[in-house]
């Protein structure tokens, strides 16, 4: 290290301690060994060691004297000391440290090693500092930084002066087929908005097939995926429909695409409704988080990097300057005396104390003094004492002396000449300045990270006059050091701020010598900006203020995150109205509001069957359905009603009426609503919609909301399409339903006899046995009687008690299974997955620990699964459903012909066979449809190599219709009704094996 010497200037050097021992952030001074030498109050008040005699002691000692709970922290400290020591730089590390109140305080904790010339352990500096509101703000936006970098990148690429507009196209498609969280195919295109045509011209491609970019390389508005992105004006993910499709290039439709449009924000009057243009992006399926996936594509014109700026290295090194300042304060001297006549050599008794010399066993002498001496140092102080002593040159010098066992210290030797006796004598002093050094050291490092720290720094003296101010500080508000030094931060002022804020922040400082918030100033340049902003007062020996020192930094951009953050707790943001939190506030504020002889009428409104629209034509133009029905509402809506979308599909509105005419009238509008059809497909929906009325049926947010949904539900169960109005009678269907959960949840978890299962046969209609069983469940209820599936399914759905009770089933199910295999009997068990099953994470590893816990062989079990449960990600489902295949289960596809049955999916499905369900079967052989749907099914079953199985066969003429068309199994009470293991056992027994 080096050894020059560093002289402050004086608004650096002075009345440090006071501030040191003032601020909210830990310092420690420990010496080699890890003994404390010196903390401030914030360090001993946080481990509750004021009062404590902690000088001399290590952490583990002190971990004795402290709280309990700070047992391990303070025991933690000696490794991570040793670590840093392990280090010649600063160390920087996070500790959490847990508080007796059962909070967690973070730290960012600073350790600078300090080491002598030849590099040994001298002292050891501790600083730590409070992040605790930092790390909750970064986990909160952590999840953006991967889009902060992509959009750092097409940045760079935009400012990149050495490529062509094309190139740079170019080269942004390539960056955003790369992101890795979207499972994009490696092409993509870029097509420009020409308005006056009112067409799309493909500006750049990658790996575009030549016959792909000559049919793209116009487009008309509305024509094709891409042209159609003018009219929604938003990131959509569309489906490929092979049937539906306006592509103009066959060569794409394997492909799902991603519309992205590109929207100017200038407004010209030139450009239709702000489009500019789209890119168009290709995928096998949708990615994982599509909300990301939307909020990233719309961020990317205008969401710069968020990152915080976390630079208080500052603060923190004017800790650590008083820390050097007080050591320098308790130096002490030895003094060396000479008489050149005599020859004889005096040392007082902090010589020997500096030497490490025993005055009784060593002499004064220049060879004693010099065997001390550092070997490295030795020639030249034996040189320099020559030249005294020949010639009386004074001495004034620094040197090392080295010590057994390594110890290294610096000392400042200064001898002068004095004539006495007739002759000349020499003295001098002897100092250990070991600490000084240090002390010079960091000084040097103090001044060269305050100039190059990102946190400004001002020091003004008493009168508040500007003393010194950093580097950072001119890159902030554009002023340099000569123009501000001499003046008055007023400066800076932005007038935002009254005469009241400015007499609460003098208030603070005069009374606890510290104030932090935040301010608003003006830049040079005329713009106000927001800063986060700690002054601190810096008093002198008799209590008076001295100094003030302000640390701060622009926060900006941490503003524009938290703005973001907010609207995203308020608001939807697939349809930009408020969500369920801010809905409430809009309830109470109409409650408060409301004149006396008002109502305030809470509306719920659920889409119909939209699970259908979804499960038939895709998640997206779901979304674009939940989109039109917001904007036709505000459309159709005064602009005094408050609207929300509470989730799903599933809309609030609160609005205060006088009569319950008012309230009709605006029921009729909602209604009104859905009257035109919805998207391309022409959809017509209904809503069902329930109303709960302030103060007739409460004045709480969250109860007239419940009401309402309940409500809404009743209107569901009267056949939808209508509006009811709460009533208590409709509380005590919802109390059953809440009663029902809590009693099948005490069978699930208790595994009562409630449950019990029975199976109903499948017959080979060739040969007329049973060659595969239904498992299916059935709950008898102490306390409410025989409940059906059809009732208790939907609630374990809803509960999420689907997961334990199709865990139980499955149990049960396969332990018969085994008895009957065991039994010598060749059957297989089929057991049901509901789509929320199906969707569950962990779901696969849970059948299979339960198949290996049990015993059974996996090719004794088969898997039915509903086409709806498919749909939602067939990719997902693809990839579950070959797990099961390659374990050896047998997978059937239940309820075919209900749903969105795309050839396309279900030759990629693995399945084994498909159930035509029983809505066709019934109606056999008279309804002609539902026979033309089930020779049709069962011929492409076996054109595919599938089994198909007639369900719900009733009838005799039934079961001669599918066995005419060569089906292979059938299922329905024509044979069997489901029954007890025990009836299927003799049933078995009666066949034969």
């Amino acid at each position: 290290m080096s050894l020059k010497k560093l002289v402050l200037p004086p608004p650096m050097n002075k009345n440090i301690f006071y501030f040191l021992d003032s601020i909210p952030d830990i310092v420690c001074l420990k010496d080699k060994n890890g003994a404390w030498l010196w903390a401030n109050a914030a360090d001993l008040r946080l481990f509750g060691l004021e009062g404590v005699d902690y000088v001399g002691k290590k952490d583990s000692e002190l971990a004795n004297l402290a709280h309990p709970v700070f047992r391990s922290a303070l025991l933690a400290c000696e490794q991570t000391d040793e670590l840093a020591w392990q280090r010649p730089e600063l160390s920087i590390a996070e500790e959490t440290i847990d508080l007796p109140n059962g909070e967690q305080l973070i730290l960012e904790t600073y350790k600078l090693p300090l080491f002598d010339e030849t590099g040994e352990r001298q002292a050891l500096f501790v600083l730590g500092r409070d992040i605790t509101r930092r790390k909750r703000l970064i986990t909160a936006l952590e999840h953006r930084t991967q889009e902060q970098e992509v959009l750092m990148r097409i940045t760079a690429v935009w400012h990149d002066t050495s490529l062509s507009l094309q190139l740079k196209m170019e080269h942004i498609l390539k960056l955003i087929i790369s992101i890795p969280w979207l499972p994009l195919a490696s092409k993509a295109a870029w097509f420009l908005a020409v308005p006056e045509r009112k067409e799309l011209d493909l500006a750049a491609a990658i790996n575009f097939e030549p016959e792909h970019e000559a049919a793209c390389g116009r487009l008309r508005y509305r024509e094709c995926l891409c042209g159609r992105a003018v009219e929604f004006q938003k990131t959509q993910y569309i489906p490929h429909d092979k049937e539906r499709s306006t592509d103009r290039c066959p060569i794409q439709q394997e492909h799902f695409h991603y519309i992205i449009p590109i929207r100017s924000t200038s407004n010209l009057p030139d450009i239709q409704g702000g489009f500019l243009g789209c890119l168009s992006l290709y995928t096998f399926s949708q990615p994982e988080e599509p909300e990301r996936f939307s909020a990233f594509f719309d961020a990317v014109a205008s969401v710069i990097a968020m990152g915080l700026e976390t630079a208080q290295l500052s603060q923190r090194l004017l800790d650590r300057l008083a820390e050097l300042q007080l050591a320098a304060e308790m130096l002490s001297l030895g003094v060396i005396k000479y008489n050149a006549k005599t020859k004889v050599m005096r040392w007082s008794s902090h010589v020997y104390t500096i030497l490490k010399l025993d005055p009784e066993k060593t002499r004064p002498s220049l060879k004693n003094y010099l065997k001390r001496v550092c070997v490295i140092d030795r020639p030249y102080v034996a040189s320099m004492f020559r030249s005294l002593l020949k010639e009386g040159r004074p001495v004034d010098i620094r040197h090392a002396l080295r010590f057994d066992g390594g110890e290294q210290r610096i000392v400042h030797l200064k001898i002068s000449t004095i004539e006495k006796d007739g002759g000349l004598s020499f003295y001098g002093i002897l100092q250990d300045i070991s600490l000084d050094v240090a002390m010079e050291e960091q000084l040097s490092l103090l001044v060269t990270i305050l100039e190059k720290s990102k946190e400004a720094v001002v020091v003004t003296d008493k009168d508040n006059r500007i003393l010194s101010v950093n580097k950072a500080f001119t890159e902030i508000t554009g002023y340099s050091p000569e123009e501000v030094i001499g003046k008055s931060p007023n400066v800076l002022k932005s007038g935002y701020h009254n005469r009241i804020f400015y007499e609460e922040m003098w208030n603070s400082l005069q009374t606890t010598d510290h104030w932090e918030g935040e301010i608003w100033n003006r830049h040079k340049d005329g713009h106000t900006y927001p800063e986060w902003i700690s002054i601190y007062v810096i008093r002198d020996k008799y209590g008076k203020p001295y100094r003030h020192i302000s640390l701060f930094h622009e926060i900006t951009k941490e503003k524009e995150a938290e703005a973001l953050l907010e609207y995203q707790e308020n608001y939807d943001t697939l349809t930009d109205l408020p969500n369920k939190t801010l809905f409430r506030d809009r309830i109470r504020t109409a409650i408060a509001q409301r004149d006396e002889d008002a109502v305030v009428a809470v509306i719920v409104l659920d889409i119909d069957d939209f699970k259908r629209v979804n499960d038939s034509l895709g998640y997206t133009k779901g979304d674009m359905i939940i989109q039109d029905v917001a904007s036709r509402f505000v459309q159709l809506l005064p602009h005094n009603v408050a609207i929300s979308r509470l989730g799903g599909d599933e809309f609030g509105v609160v609005q205060a009426c006088f009569s319950e005419k008012d309230v009709l009238s605006l029921l009729s509008v909602l209604q009104k609503a859905f009257e035109a059809p919805f998207g391309v497909d022409d959809i017509y929906l209904t809503a069902s919609i329930g109303v709960s009325m302030a103060p007739t049926d409460g004045m709480e947010p969250d109860e007239l909301i419940q009401k309402a949904e309940t409500a809404m539900y009743a209107a569901k169960n009267a056949g939808k399409a209508q509006h009811v109005f709460f009533r208590k009678e409709l509380s005590d269907s919802l109390e059953r339903l809440l009663n029902m959960e809590r009693l099948l949840r005490q069978a699930i978890e208790t595994d009562s006899q409630e449950i019990s299962m029975v199976y109903q046969p499948k017959i080979d209609l060739k040969t007329e046995r049973i060659v595969s069983v239904e498992a299916l469940v059935r709950w008898r209820s102490s306390a409410l009687g025989f409940v059906s599936p059809a009732e208790f399914i939907p609630v374990a759905e809803a509960t999420k008690l689907i997961g334990p009770l199709g865990r139980l089933i499955l149990k049960r199910a396969a332990s018969q299974a085994l008895e009957w295999k065991n039994q010598g009997y060749d059957l297989t068990v089929a057991f049901n997955l509901s789509p929320v099953q199906f969707k569950a994470k962990g779901m696969v590893q849970d059948v299979f620990d339960i198949i290996e816990e049990v015993g059974v062989p996996p090719s004794s079990m088969e898997i039915e699964i509903t086409e709806g449960a498919v749909l939602e990600n067939e990719e997902e489902a693809i990839r579950i459903l070959q797990q099961f295949k390659q374990r050896g289960m047998r997978i059937a596809m239940d309820d075919f012909g209900m749903g969105y049955s795309s050839l396309y999916y279900l030759k990629r499905l693995p399945i084994d066979s498909l159930k035509i369900d029983m809505v066709f079967i019934k109606e056999l052989p008279h309804d002609k449809e539902s026979c033309a749907i089930t020779k049709a099914v069962i011929s492409m079953a076996k054109a595919m190599g599938l089994k198909t199985v007639a369900e719900g066969a009733e009838t005799q003429e039934a079961v001669d219709f599918v066995k005419a068309h060569e089906c292979d199994m059938v299922q329905g009470y024509f044979f069997s009704p489901p029954v007890p293991a025990e009836r299927l056992t003799q049933m078995l027994e009666q066949q034969g094996r």
